[in-house]
């Protein structure tokens, strides 16, 4: 057994072992945050009972890394809490809530469980926050969202976290947490898509194939969707007028009749990640928007380039994937 270097506690009065990784601590703190352990060390032990420089010894088959993330939430000081950068790691989050419901200690896993949700539900103010900058500064592309994204919601995740992010929704009954999780599912490798993602202690997350099935068919569905919004753009223009602040609505118009024209016969296939970003700074652009985007006014270029099609989507991503 290998003695863990952030809990060995040599005062401690219980030694747990989770993947022969010894955790010696002290059973009245465990005992304050789960029932389970508080009824487990109430229980007496047989003479013949495993102990170690006279502890009580307690197996588990819990991760040894998750187990240690769980006791960083319960048995640490929270000063990295007060702080206000501070951002605890998807994958922290997600171990104290297996470990948590294990050992029912309900307080650490609403606390956990809130700020996944918040994360996953958050990425509309996300996006309203990015829309208000984007009047001031240039239109921002798929990693800076993403990056502003964990500032914003004070929570550190890849989309590589998507899929373990997906069973923890299931686990915890938390559907609000599916419609971006799964979309991030669409947006990251194929590969861990089929094959699935390793968590910290060598545990493959996979999808189960109902989760499996919904990014599958919900792949096309974004594509299109990312295509025909940005490809719609030229066509109402040219027969609505321009945009509401064009200082040359004769010219303007022509332009956008002529890139309607020419976009319905290109060749777009967009990334799943573009329906994030405006059309400025997408991953693949129409060639019609970089050929005749500089003919237009100021005020049409500015309001054609800074269109990002999933402002204010809530409901769209429920929809594609049918929850």
């Amino acid at each position: 057994m290998q003695k863990d270097e952030d809990f060995w506690f040599e005062d401690g009065n219980i030694v747990i072992i989770a993947q022969d990784i010894g955790f010696r601590l002290h059973k009245s703190i465990l005992s304050s945050v789960s029932p389970v352990f508080r009824d487990l060390f109430s229980v007496p032990q047989p003479e013949d009972a495993e102990t170690m420089d006279g502890c009580q010894i307690v197996r588990v088959s819990d991760s040894a890394s998750d187990l240690r993330h769980f006791l960083r939430l319960v048995i640490r000081p929270i000063f990295d809490f007060l702080d206000s950068r501070y951002r605890p790691s998807f994958r922290m989050l997600a171990a104290i809530c297996r470990v948590g419901l294990k050992y029912q200690a309900n307080a650490a896993v609403e606390a956990a469980a809130q700020r996944i949700e918040g994360f996953f539900r958050g990425w509309p103010h996300t996006v309203q926050v990015l829309g208000k900058r984007q009047l001031t500064i240039p239109a921002l592309h798929w990693e800076a969202f993403w990056s502003m994204h964990q500032v914003t919601q004070r929570t550190s995740a890849t989309i590589e976290d998507a899929i373990e992010a997906v069973n923890i929704a299931r686990l915890l009954g938390r559907s609000d947490i599916l419609p971006f999780a799964l979309f991030l599912c669409c947006a990251g490798d194929a590969l861990h898509l089929r094959d699935g993602v390793p968590r910290e202690d060598g545990t493959v997350e996979r999808l189960s194939n109902e989760d499996y099935l919904k990014c599958f068919k919900a792949i096309p569905q974004l594509l299109s969707t990312c295509s025909t919004d940005i490809r719609s753009l030229p066509a109402h223009w040219k027969e609505s007028g321009s945009s509401p602040e064009c200082s040359r609505p004769g010219a303007c118009v022509d332009v956008f009749r002529m890139m309607h024209a020419e976009d319905a016969t290109e060749h777009y296939v967009p990334v799943v990640t573009d329906l994030f970003t405006s059309v400025r700074v997408r991953k693949v652009k129409l060639a019609v928007y970089v050929q005749y985007s500089d003919r237009l006014c100021v005020n049409c270029t500015s309001n054609l380039k800074g269109l990002c099609c999933c402002i204010e989507r809530e409901d769209y991503l429920k929809r594609v994937f049918d929850l």
